[in-house]
């Protein structure tokens, strides 16, 4: 293995996740499984009666917005209809 590369275990919803990743990424690769978990538990606590996969679905929908909005890429850029 690259000296760069280093082998980290991510627990994301109580499922762990090996990865193989550069040392440079490590705190970022870190902010992002506790970003999946913040929102997973926000999600949990206004939707109790859902079932973890709808959960899932909201925050990878949540994570997908922001980041479009951060590019600048609006839902109308897709063309949408309105």
């Amino acid at each position: 293995m690259d000296d760069d590369m280093i082998k980290i275990q991510l627990t994301i919803g109580n499922n762990p996740f090996p990865l193989t990743i550069r040392r440079s990424d490590e705190e970022t690769v870190r902010k992002a499984a506790r970003q999946v978990d913040n929102l997973t538990n926000v999600y949990k606590e206004h939707y109790p009666e859902l079932p973890e996969v709808r959960i899932l679905q909201m925050v990878a929908y949540h994570l997908s917005l922001d980041g479009l909005k951060e590019k600048g890429i609006l839902i109308r850029d897709f063309g949408a209809k309105r």
